[in-house]
């Protein structure tokens, strides 16, 4: 997504203007492999079927095209396309960004500011945005493998014990005192395993 505010920050400041940046946008995504070539009057045929968030760029960039070719609101055509998609979890943070583009262009338009300067601007924060959230998550991907192997070992001790010959699930079957003992360690495992991706969750939501 900065690359794409790059591209069209790029356009602006070349000279390119209306639908045909648009164009020249969807142009430069085939060139990368990433759809067939496109052309201004490709903006007028049905929009893909949206299955990931390449999809979604190629979709909002049709919108965005045709609503451009027609005189019409370019902020309004990419709310409208994202919308359509809210309820796909996986594409609710693109779609986020994309209506960061469409408020920068009502911004632009509204205040008469250079539209590349305040688009350079976006692209400048949602690369450092989307660092962050790498960043986040690498430090993340520990705490997270702890998690899944002490949620585990429990299980692993069992299977040992029974490799080893000392039998630890008729301790456990063979009584009350047994029974007290394997009811008490499946519920601290699961209030552990609750407790731990409540802080991993807080963290992750917390993260700057």
């Amino acid at each position: 997504m900065a690359q794409l505010v790059r591209k069209l920050s790029a356009l602006l400041t070349a000279g390119r203007s209306g639908h045909y940046i648009w164009a020249d946008l969807l142009a430069a995504r085939s060139a990368a492999g990433t759809q067939g070539g496109q052309t201004v009057s490709d903006l007028a045929q049905p929009l893909p079927d949206v299955s990931g968030q390449n999809d979604l760029n190629t979709e909002l960039l049709h919108c965005a095209g045709r609503a451009a070719a027609l005189g019409l609101s370019v902020s309004s055509a990419i709310r409208s396309g994202c919308a359509v998609v809210d309820g796909v979890r996986s594409l609710r943070t693109p779609c986020l960004y994309w209506r960061h583009l469409a408020a920068c262009l009502d911004v632009a338009e509204a205040s008469g500011s250079p539209l590349a300067s305040v688009l350079a601007r976006y692209a400048l924060w949602l690369e450092t945005e989307l660092d962050a959230i790498a960043i986040r998550e690498t430090a993340l991907a520990g705490p997270k493998a702890t998690v899944r192997l002490l949620s585990w070992l429990p299980v692993l001790g069992l299977v040992l014990g029974m490799i080893m010959g000392v039998n630890p699930l008729a301790a456990l079957l063979s009584g009350p005192i047994g029974w007290a003992a394997l009811l008490l360690g499946v519920a601290l495992m699961v209030i552990s395993r609750c407790w731990s991706g409540a802080l991993i969750r807080a963290a992750a939501r917390d993260a700057p």
